[in-house]
């Protein structure tokens, strides 16, 4: 549980992105309704879209009123309390809610992962693409890409369009490969990898999660040592 750093915009730190479906209750309430983060207003206002048949009794929405949103996202179950700041219904039905002060996360992954920074290399086919790898374990790692600058043709001296769409770059269930040094090491590490989580905000559309297949086992002994080296270090 931790509490919001002003210095930081919230979804940032709990990462709610535009187009994420969470489940909205009343507490004391047994009903439950899906919903999609549509928006916000920088740190002041989530706004979510309700469906028309939500089973969450609109008269308990109003506001000033006591909201719970639960979510998962990228291995991470969220939940927090919140007010309403009221409802319309037209054109389309929303909820609008204040920021939290408090969230209560649970990490529903098997596996340990390590936050890090330092780069990759994204293999698809003869094509390449320059990552910053966010986190790793040995099952999978959080990638940014990054757009490259605008260079001029060699030969003509023309600019030559390098522009990288990453909203539509790499969908989810596409097989890649992923090469890179930990940090501390010269030796090159590889493996084939799948992409398993893509984010539908065009800021967040560059990131990638991806899981690593079959890795092999100088691979995740590799990643196993950085991870305890990285833990010792930061618990001393």
């Amino acid at each position: 549980m931790g509490e919001r750093q002003s210095t930081l915009p919230v979804y940032s730190e709990f990462h709610l992105e535009t187009g994420l479906t969470v489940q909205v209750e009343v507490p004391g309430s047994k009903r439950q309704s899906a919903a999609k983060v549509v928006g916000s207003d920088e740190e002041n206002l989530i706004v979510l879209r309700l469906p028309n048949d939500a089973a969450t009794d609109s008269g308990k929405l109003f506001k000033g009123n006591s909201i719970v949103l639960r979510y998962v996202f990228d291995g991470i179950a969220y939940g927090f309390q919140c007010t309403s700041r009221g409802t319309i219904s037209t054109p389309e039905r929303l909820l609008f809610l204040a920021f939290p002060a408090i969230v209560a996360t649970k990490s529903l992954r098997e596996h340990q992962r390590q936050r890090c920074g330092f780069p990759g290399e994204l293999l698809d086919g003869d094509d390449s693409r320059a990552v910053h790898i966010l986190d790793i374990s040995t099952t999978g790692m959080l990638l940014q890409f990054f757009e490259p600058p605008e260079r001029l043709d060699e030969e003509e001296g023309d600019e030559v369009d390098d522009t990288f769409e990453p909203a539509e770059t790499f969908p989810v269930d596409t097989t890649l490969s992923i090469k890179f040094s930990l940090p501390g090491s010269t030796d090159a590490l590889a493996s084939e990898c799948v992409v398993r989580n893509v984010q539908p905000s065009l800021e967040a559309s560059r990131f990638r999660g991806i899981a690593l297949t079959e890795p092999s086992e100088e691979l995740s002994e590799a990643i196993r040592k950085y991870i305890s080296a990285m833990t010792s270090v930061h618990d001393g």
